[in-house]
């Protein structure tokens, strides 16, 4: 359907929306959710509840980021399972480190950037904690901050 619509529009750019990696990610945003693309009906089959209840589930494209709403589900699955299962129970502080507009575009095509940049990240707000705890603390030199970094 999308490359019908966009194929007049798009067709003589060069990396244009209608090759085959966008027109997937189209197509699967513009089916997310909608019954007449398939569903799933769901029913409890627990003996213990009287009242058998049945519901019906689309299937979702599970875009990660291009579909608001599967890229909120996952947004939240991932919060959930960092509070459940990673994080220990102490305080926290959040530090947000960002990317300076002119490099961005390396960023993007460049996956592999990120982890030198988390490294980096890491590097320099454990330094900063260190020197921020020198005169508190005895044998500070030893604590290892914990960071979790998603891109």
């Amino acid at each position: 359907m999308w490359r019908r619509v966009a194929g007049a529009a798009f067709s003589s750019m060069p990396g244009s929306v209608t090759s085959s990696g966008y027109c997937t990610v189209l197509e699967g945003f513009l089916r997310c959710g909608d019954f007449h693309f398939g569903f799933v009906r769901l029913k409890c089959c627990n003996p213990k509840f009287p009242k058998k209840t049945e519901m019906s589930l689309s299937f979702a494209c599970r875009g990660r980021g291009f579909c608001p709403s599967c890229g909120q589900k996952r947004a939240l699955v991932w919060a959930e399972r960092m509070v459940d299962e990673v994080l220990p129970i102490v305080p926290y502080r959040q530090l947000v480190f960002t990317i300076p507009r002119n490099l961005r575009r390396p960023f993007l095509f460049d996956r592999s950037l990120y982890g030198d940049f988390c490294r980096i990240a890491y590097a320099s707000t454990r330094g900063f904690l260190r020197r921020q705890a020198a005169g508190q603390f005895y044998r500070v030199e030893k604590a290892v901050p914990a960071m979790v970094a998603s891109p």
